[in-house]
């Protein structure tokens, strides 16, 4: 949770919050005392200025100690004796300055103390004044951890709109459509079988891109890996139809990771941006390498390249949109438990690796669906 900012409308409000209390100490004073007005406010600003500077206190104790779901044990100990504290300190505090007051009038040290009962009441009062002031601390958190939730909601709602927009049209996109077309016009001639399983492949491609996602509003963005593994065959599938043989792929994916929640379209932009800058470009052949595992509770996820490799710093100031639109959801949808790594360096290709929290979701279903590793010839 993120400080409270010492603004200059901090400090007005926080000044303002304390009048009303100011003001029923003076009302008090005045009507049920024969102090002058004099001593009443001076007395105000030594009670009530001691109470609001080490209110300060109780703020950066709030901001050290924030509410969050899963306290620690000693959370609220540890508050007891902070409060205690502030109004032992608050007493202390008062008698000084009451002190340095005493002494400057008399011209001679002269210590001012408290009796008994003024100390027991200073001392209750004290611990309602800290209890005040972080309950109003912590409400401000809970508020602020509020919005901080739904403008993160907006903004992965907004980035898995963008990514289903960019893989349809990835999947639409002129150049790849047309060749294709043109790989399938050549295929019904040669062989129409090939032809068909082409097609039904696309269809299952643009199905994936309508629906992923949409069937648990819950998890709106997640999907089984063994769905987001069968989008990305789809597509290799099709665009070895271009690339022939200069597409390689090598997968080594173990059976119980498929079962694992991810993110839709995690794994598509990764397989697309390897093709994109090591394969298409080259008449040579290129190896893209697939794998994915469940290790020491987390679900890995990797995809290699052999190409020319890059650097990291090109790779963080690309104007392309894929990479940076997964890295920007699972920072958001897995706040700082997930993991996006790029390995690169000329001439040695291109290593993107995904670590995320292991989550299964629909137990029980489709653990004995058959899984092909192969791309379809």
């Amino acid at each position: 949770m993120a400080a409270i900012r010492k603004t200059s409308k901090f400090w007005i409000v926080y000044a303002a919050a304390w009048l009303p209390y100011a003001a029923t100490y003076i009302a008090i004073f005045l009507a049920q005392s024969n102090a002058s007005t004099r001593a009443v406010i001076l007395g105000t600003v030594f009670n009530i200025g001691s109470a609001a500077l080490l209110g300060l206190g109780v703020l950066r104790v709030c901001e050290q100690f924030p509410w969050t779901r899963h306290r620690r044990p000693w959370f609220f100990p540890a508050h007891l004796g902070f409060v205690a504290t502030y109004s032992l300190l608050w007493i202390l505090l008062m008698m000084m300055l009451m002190t340095i007051e005493q002494s400057v009038i008399a011209k001679t040290w002269t210590p001012v103390t408290f009796a008994r009962p003024v100390i027991i009441w200073t001392f209750l009062n004290g611990l309602m004044i800290y209890a005040t002031i972080a309950s109003i601390a912590y409400v401000m958190q809970v508020s602020s951890h509020l919005r901080e939730e739904q403008a993160r909601a907006e903004r992965s709602e907004a980035l898995r709109a963008m990514a289903e927009l960019k893989a349809l049209r990835a999947q639409l996109n002129p150049h790849f459509l047309f060749n294709t077309l043109h790989s399938l016009m050549a295929l019904v001639r040669h062989n129409p079988q090939a032809a068909e399983d082409a097609l039904e492949r696309f269809a299952d491609m643009l199905r994936y891109t309508l629906k992923a996602g949409r069937e648990d509003k819950a998890k709106a963005d997640d999907v089984l890996l063994i769905d987001e593994w069968n989008f990305v065959q789809n597509y290799l599938t099709l665009e070895k139809l271009r690339l022939g043989d200069r597409l390689r792929v090598e997968t080594d994916i173990t059976p119980d990771s498929l079962h694992c929640a991810v993110p839709a379209f995690v794994l598509q932009p990764l397989v697309e941006n390897a093709i994109k800058h090591a394969i298409a470009p080259y008449l040579r052949t290129g190896l893209v390498k697939i794998a994915s595992r469940i290790e020491g509770g987390e679900l890995v996820m990797e995809v290699r390249d052999d190409g020319p490799g890059t650097t990291p710093a090109e790779i963080e100031s690309s104007s392309g949109l894929g990479l940076q639109a997964v890295r920007q959801r699972l920072e958001l949808r897995y706040r700082g438990q997930a993991q996006f790594a790029v390995d690169t360096a000329p001439d040695q290709g291109v290593a993107i690796s995904i670590r995320l929290p292991v989550e299964e979701s629909f137990e029980g279903e489709r653990k004995d669906e058959e899984v092909q590793w192969q791309l379809a010839p």
